[in-house]
């Protein structure tokens, strides 16, 4: 991978949940609760909240569509521990075989050797995240996301 800074990390962060907030509907947008936010469990992350579980194929269309990057999850644990660490699991736009919302679903459901996660999902992990910045720009309770 290219170096990825942490700037450009941020701006893919806003940049996949300018899309969320777009694509996404209301109703899934009304389910998002920074109290239940739970990062790395599949029901209680941004997409988990939003549909259900991370792992649905409604939250799969939603990533597909609207995330610019993917992090490649064999160092799960690093997003716990330091953003600097975690950009050295940025993977890329495309996943290797991966051309169609169908094809997505099938690769995360699969819990092969790769799990890749979005931007968000990824920023959500980060102890110094601003999760509650995030989920109120994607509520609509502002228009600004800063992080």
């Amino acid at each position: 991978m290219e170096n990825y800074t942490i700037e450009q990390f941020l701006e893919d962060v806003r940049k996949e949940a300018r899309m969320l907030k777009q694509s996404a509907t209301e109703e899934e947008l009304s389910r998002l609760s920074l109290n239940d936010l739970q990062p790395d469990f599949g029901g209680y992350c941004i997409y988990g909240q939003m549909t259900g579980s991370c792992f649905s194929m409604r939250a799969s269309e939603l990533i597909f569509k609207c995330c610019p990057r993917f992090f490649n999850g064999r160092r799960f644990d690093d997003f716990k521990l330091d953003a600097q660490i975690a950009m050295q699991s940025a993977n890329g736009a495309t996943i290797k075989g991966v051309k169609t919302v169908k094809d997505f679903y099938e690769h995360r459901i699969c819990f092969g050797d790769e799990w890749y996660f979005s931007v968000i999902e990824s920023y959500i992990m980060i102890p110094a995240a601003k999760n509650a910045e995030l989920i109120a720009y994607l509520k609509g309770e502002t228009d600004t996301l800063e992080l």
